[in-house]
């Protein structure tokens, strides 16, 4: 059983703080992958923190190392799950526990497109994005099996708004 940790910019901290200056310097937050990803599910979670990182012009530091999943070692985990909140039309979630510990939840099955989508909609709520009304954006609150919607130059206003840059 293998699982992989990303090590990105550290988000959950500014969750808990009103200062967000830590956001311009290089900080590593510890990200763990579920092992119940295929080795291509992996790549696209891989591919979009950094598709993340180069729109906000941010350095979140990915590296990747394999590691056992606990609660202990992890400041934010991807899940592969079955089902969300027995809803069978939910594809993804995003939260913060009680502990400040981040949470994205995929569903299994997904076909790469949706899963690509699914996974990069959900990093947007974790950077602080909320739904868009347009049905052909990336974080429309349903997502699209059919094509690879991408990171538009308002989600980087949003986000710049939401961190205050």
């Amino acid at each position: 059983m293998k699982t992989i940790l990303l090590l990105v910019a550290l988000l959950s901290t500014a969750c808990q703080s009103s200062d967000i200056s830590w956001m311009h310097e290089r900080l590593t937050h510890t990200i763990i992958v579920d092992s119940d990803f295929s080795d291509s599910e992996i790549e696209l979670i891989e591919k979009s923190i950094n598709e993340w990182e180069v729109a906000t012009d941010h350095n979140f530091d990915v590296d990747v190392t394999i590691q056992q999943v606990t609660k202990e070692n992890s400041a934010f985990s991807i899940k592969a799950v079955e089902e969300i909140w027995n809803d069978p039309d939910k594809v993804g979630s995003t939260g913060v526990d009680k502990d400040a510990v981040g949470r994205i939840q995929i569903v299994k099955g997904l076909n790469s497109e949706q899963f690509e989508n699914t996974v990069k909609h959900e990093i947007g709520h974790y950077l602080g994005l909320d739904h868009n009304k347009d049905k052909n954006d990336l974080m429309y609150y349903q997502t699209s099996s059919s094509e690879i919607k991408e990171i538009q130059p308002h989600h980087i206003e949003e986000f710049n708004e939401y961190w205050g840059f």
